[in-house]
């Protein structure tokens, strides 16, 4: 059993204190709406529903930070772009707002703000009822895409991408309209109590861009968002989707303070790249292991894991590679739990 709250827990860790064990990470935001009996559009549909689940989440995992996420589609919907829901799953594109960049100009900026956008209101005031609820013992995770994904939600991926060659003006253009708004909603976000931002750039991964491009137009808005994160004195995660074993030295210049390891990439890579520079946070496979594993492939990989990393929190924290599958077991949860508690003993300095 723990015997500190995850606040407690960060807090001792931050002033050089001994702690129960090392944080871990949960990417609970699908797999915490079957705890309290709704599909995910349920679970999403206001910001109480929202806490609910997650307070349920720590309540039953007791991981150190709940999953909130502020996806590109809650602020391009205001700008024209058009979704469509699913019952099971986040919601999808029908119909982006852009056809071609040169109409960059005609979407109406305007009516981006706090105001106007549902999305950052219920993600602002679920922080409020889950630090209520829980007496402010979990940290809330707050996710959010990083410039390049968020221009993808505005116009189709694969026209974003062939931009990246043919109009790398008005690439650059969108991004900086899309840099403005991000900043904005980290204004607000910046507020509360007891939150990090953790970036999410799915569509710069190296599975469908090329280093060369990453750094052309996806690492400097990113570093400028971390550096104005930074501003606001918030701790900043990145998230890239899928291979990034030859950016990991690009991610570091971002300047964000941890990075989220996809489970395709070797641990034993990133740490030799990254370990030196900021927190490595990954990276248990969510299908294959969490999903469709069982509890004894769990344990050995989080002991794998734990083996290759060791347990300095500075440097690492477990975690999945990416988001839990909805329909992931519950006692593979608990088993992921357990073993993180049994293999994360946090050695006296």
């Amino acid at each position: 059993m723990d015997q500190m709250t995850a606040v407690e827990r960060y807090q001792a860790l931050k002033n050089g204190q001994s702690v129960d064990r090392a944080p871990v990470i949960l990417y609970d935001n699908l797999i915490a709406a079957k705890l309290v009996g709704m599909t995910y559009q349920e679970s999403e549909s206001s910001a109480e529903a929202l806490a609910k689940k997650l307070v349920a989440s720590y309540q039953t995992f007791g991981h150190d930070a709940v999953s909130l996420i502020y996806s590109t589609k809650n602020f391009t919907k205001l700008l024209g772009t058009e979704v469509k829901v699913a019952e099971d799953a986040p919601a999808s594109v029908s119909r982006y707002a852009l056809d071609d960049l040169a109409d960059l100009d005609c979407l109406p900026y305007d009516a981006v703000h706090f105001d106007n956008d549902l999305g950052q209101q219920k993600v602002f005031q679920a922080v409020k009822i889950i630090q209520e609820e829980t007496d402010g013992q979990v940290y809330c995770r707050i996710h959010m895409p990083a410039p390049f994904t968020a221009a993808a939600g505005l116009i189709a991926p694969e026209k974003l991408l062939r931009a990246t060659r043919k109009q790398k003006d008005e690439l650059n253009a969108l991004l900086n309209r899309v840099l403005a708004i991000l900043k904005d909603v980290v204004d607000q976000f910046s507020q509360l109590e007891g939150t990090y931002i953790s970036l999410s750039d799915p569509v710069a991964s190296g599975s469908l861009i090329s280093p060369r491009v990453y750094r052309q137009f996806a690492q400097g808005y990113t570093q400028e968002l971390v550096n104005y994160i930074h501003q606001k004195e918030s701790f900043v995660a990145l998230h890239i989707c899928g291979q990034t074993e030859k950016i990991l030295a690009d991610v570091v210049e971002t300047g964000v303070d941890a990075f989220s390891v996809d489970q395709v990439v070797d641990l034993a890579k990133a740490k030799e790249i990254l370990a030196d520079h900021l927190q490595v946070q990954g990276n248990i496979a969510p299908v294959d292991l969490l999903w469709q594993g069982d509890p004894q492939s769990i344990s050995q990989a989080v002991e794998a894991a734990y083996a290759c990393m060791g347990t300095d929190p500075m440097r690492f924290v477990l975690a999945p590679g990416c988001d839990v599958p909805a329909e992931s077991p519950l006692e593979n949860i608990h088993a992921y739990m357990d073993a993180a508690r049994r293999f994360g003993q946090v050695t006296s300095k």
